[in-house]
């Protein structure tokens, strides 16, 4: 009775008292055997796979066959470009033409002779008459004069007085401002100048053709009486723009002219002028 009890299994002492006629005892007690057979299964079906796969893809793969063709060992540190000896064209020296000089005739050495014939005779003056003689624009017998260097003041003959003009004088320019104590004004201000140029300026039909907008730099002189005067472009656009620009600012009305130091003064002046196409 001892020995059975020592023989008993660990699913014997589990279902022990237990109805073993119910399934899950049979189940564990072929558990071992049923393992073993699925692990025998598994390895054949890979093994059986895989040597499916090897011969099949043996039989479709087709041995290729090499042919040994004789090659060349071509080292390229020592290769050069194969010479090419191209034919040598002869140049044609065109002929050379050949000029014919006419042979030209020298005459004798003939001795001059002298042509006594109408010559007319005159006083030639002496280097003393030359030295002392005034000079004038009337035929008379000239006065001698000591030193013909010496500035006697305006040359004075009878009938005849030639006066030395005085050298021309240059107009005196006065100062440009770049700012002032009160700077130039347009009459009416900026608001006022700006419809001024919306009513006077006009777009160039060059440009509207070809669509040009952009800005304008223009810089001018408000003179001492508020006119205009050196008008430049700085900065144009082309295509009758810069044109149109200079020209609107020549026809501007007298501005509000700049104050420095109690006086009026010249300033230089720059605005910018747009065009647009609405």
């Amino acid at each position: 009775m001892e020995n059975e009890k020592d023989l008993q299994t660990l699913d014997d002492m589990l279902f022990e008292g237990k109805n073993k006629a119910y399934g899950a005892y049979d189940l564990r007690q072929k558990y071992s055997s049923h393992l073993s057979k699925a692990f025998v299964l598994g390895v054949s079906g890979v093994v059986f796979i895989s040597l499916s796969s090897f011969f099949v893809v043996k039989s479709q793969t087709k041995e290729v066959v090499h042919e040994d063709k004789p090659y060349t060992v071509v080292d390229l540190l020592d290769w050069h470009e194969p010479r090419v000896d191209l034919p040598i064209e002869e140049e044609q020296t065109p002929p050379v033409k050949q000029e014919v000089f006419e042979q030209v005739v020298i005459p004798e050495f003939v001795e001059p002779v002298a042509d006594t014939k109408d010559i007319i005779e005159a006083d030639v003056p002496t280097k003393e008459e030359i030295e002392t003689a005034v000079i004038s624009t009337i035929k008379q017998e000239g006065k001698a004069s000591i030193n013909t260097f010496e500035n006697s003041g305006p040359i004075v003959q009878e009938g005849l007085s030639i006066k030395v003009p005085e050298p021309p004088v240059m107009p005196k320019v006065e100062k440009e401002f770049l700012r002032s104590e009160i700077m130039p004004e347009f009459n009416g201000g900026l608001k006022k100048m700006y419809k001024w140029f919306g009513r006077n300026l006009q777009y160039p039909r060059n440009a509207s053709l070809n669509g040009v907008e952009g800005r304008v730099i223009v810089t001018f002189i408000v003179e001492k009486d508020g006119g205009i005067s050196d008008v430049k472009v700085l900065k144009g656009i082309g295509f009758g723009c810069d044109e149109e620009a200079a020209r609107v600012i020549k026809k501007m009305p007298k501005w509000n002219a700049g104050i420095q130091n109690g006086k009026t003064v010249r300033v230089r002046y720059t605005i910018p002028l747009s065009f647009q196409m609405n």
